[in-house]
């Protein structure tokens, strides 16, 4: 039980929703559970009951180790400390999955031709946004400017996932004049 309070805790300091967390943990738990007990068979409900404890720790540490204790470019963590406002929110998430009115996510819902950008006839996507796109050279440049002072890597997942660079990102956004 301690590993699920300090799981809580760790996931709600996080900014993520535990509830999502603890329901998805649950199916999976029970499905695990059963296969386990189907391979042990287990007829006593003692050893069942602490079979299912010892699955239920085990699968929470497996959890703080891969997700929570990971640093890569490909998770993110936000900054309780950080306040942002729910729009801004709503737009760094559309971001980081790519799931935003940008013509690659469009294209693939079907609401756009192609997918392309119109100034350089390169797939318009998240990373074509904020490094590539021969349209935003200028605000890009402040952008870049700005990660170099945060020392924070131009790279679109990296500025994606630092808190930092937040304020940085919104001003540019602002100044391409883009809709995400």
């Amino acid at each position: 039980m301690h590993i699920k309070q300090s799981t809580h805790a760790t996931l709600t300091s996080h900014g993520i929703d535990y509830h999502i967390f603890e329901w998805i943990f649950d199916c999976f738990l029970s499905f695990l559970l059963k296969q386990i007990l189907s391979l042990q068979n287990c007829k006593d409900s003692s050893s069942c009951s602490e079979s299912s404890s010892l699955v239920s720790d085990h699968c929470l540490q497996l959890w703080n180790d891969f997700y929570i204790n990971t640093n890569n470019a490909f998770t993110y963590k936000q900054n309780a400390n950080v306040p942002i406002q729910r729009t801004h929110s709503s737009m760094f998430f559309r971001l980081r999955t790519g799931h935003c009115r940008l013509y690659y996510h469009l294209h693939r819902i079907g609401l756009h031709p192609n997918g392309l950008c119109d100034e350089c006839n390169s797939a318009k996507t998240v990373e074509h946004f904020l490094i590539y796109c021969e349209q935003y050279t200028s605000a890009r440049t402040k952008l870049r400017q700005s990660m170099q002072k945060l020392q924070i890597r131009f790279h679109w997942m990296q500025i994606l996932r630092d808190d930092k660079a937040n304020p940085f990102i919104i001003a540019y956004i602002k100044q391409t004049g883009r809709k995400l």
